[in-house]
């Protein structure tokens, strides 16, 4: 039914079914259910954005939308941990629960543009991850990806044949250059800390008011 073609159609078409679909593409997405949510805010990018405020109003729509329904396989995985923690040798699941102690919140955001990122909301149920953290780092990941995707719909408008082909082409150096962002910073963060720790207290406390 979610064709793309059907999808372009829609959107071109009715305004209103636009609005509807960057909602409800990405929450489908966000339940690890198959669906083109990310070619759905492509089109809705070239289609829909008149002005720079509803630009914003689309990106966070679909960004909400896709945040609130990971909430979903969250739950579930918190649900069946004690059922499947028997699977699992105890040594390999104490250190996947040392994974998602140390680095639980770049792992829940960085991994939202990849297809791999829908899955991981299981495991941050499965890991008791904090569920206000988890939708902070859920919401963080997925925000930028989709203002970087209904940016570039935006930019290539009624020439949308050339940018579909051009995603479809370079749709993973898109994700490379986005998770390499995110990664340089998370490096970028964790090195500052480092420094501002060795420091003294007092230049510590200096640094921090700015």
């Amino acid at each position: 039914m979610l064709t793309t073609a059907w999808i372009k159609e829609m959107i071109m078409e009715y305004e209103a079914i636009g609005y509807l679909l960057v909602f409800a593409g990405p929450f489908l997405e966000g339940l690890t259910v198959p669906c083109p949510s990310m070619f759905i805010i492509f089109v809705a990018g070239a289609f829909l954005v008149d002005s720079l405020p509803e630009y914003f109003l689309l990106v966070a729509m679909g960004s909400s939308a896709y945040t609130l329904a990971s909430l979903i396989p969250y739950h579930l995985g918190a649900g069946i941990q004690g059922r499947i923690k028997f699977l699992v040798q105890e040594k390999y699941w104490s250190i996947l629960e040392g994974l998602f102690i140390r680095h639980g919140d770049k792992i829940v955001c960085y991994s939202r543009p990849l297809w791999i990122g829908n899955m991981v909301s299981y495991f941050a149920g499965l890991n008791r991850m904090k569920r206000g953290r988890f939708l902070l780092y859920t919401f963080l990941g997925i925000f930028p990806w989709h203002i970087l995707i209904m940016l570039t719909g935006t930019f290539f408008g009624s020439n949308i044949d050339a940018g579909i082909k051009l995603v479809q082409e370079y749709s993973w150096l898109a994700v490379g250059l986005v998770v390499g962002f995110f990664v340089l910073t998370g490096f970028l963060k964790s090195y500052l800390e480092k420094r501002l720790q060795g420091l003294p207290m007092g230049r510590r406390k200096k640094i921090n008011r700015y």
